[in-house]
């Protein structure tokens, strides 16, 4: 079996897409504050349509609208910029 080392770039313009090991990315936790109507279902909806990416295998652009909606039980999730 290869490993990611001796995997040959796998889009048209050569650029070198591979996995990143779990242990090798810069992941932070997410940002919380607590929330002040607790017990209450009151839905928090955000929508952020400004998601873009380069698809590696085709190398065209990608779009997304991202939709998060949920009920916070004593913590909302801080989105920031």
């Amino acid at each position: 079996m290869l490993d990611n080392a001796q995997l040959q770039p796998l889009n048209q313009q050569n650029l070198d897409i591979r996995s990143t090991k779990r242990e090798e990315m810069n992941l932070y936790p997410l940002d919380t504050f607590k929330y002040e109507f607790a017990g209450r279902e009151i839905w928090i909806d955000f929508e952020i349509p400004e998601f873009t990416a380069i698809c590696p295998f085709s190398d065209f652009p990608d779009f997304a609208t991202i939709k998060l909606k949920y009920v916070p039980n004593e913590r909302c999730i801080e989105l920031k910029s």
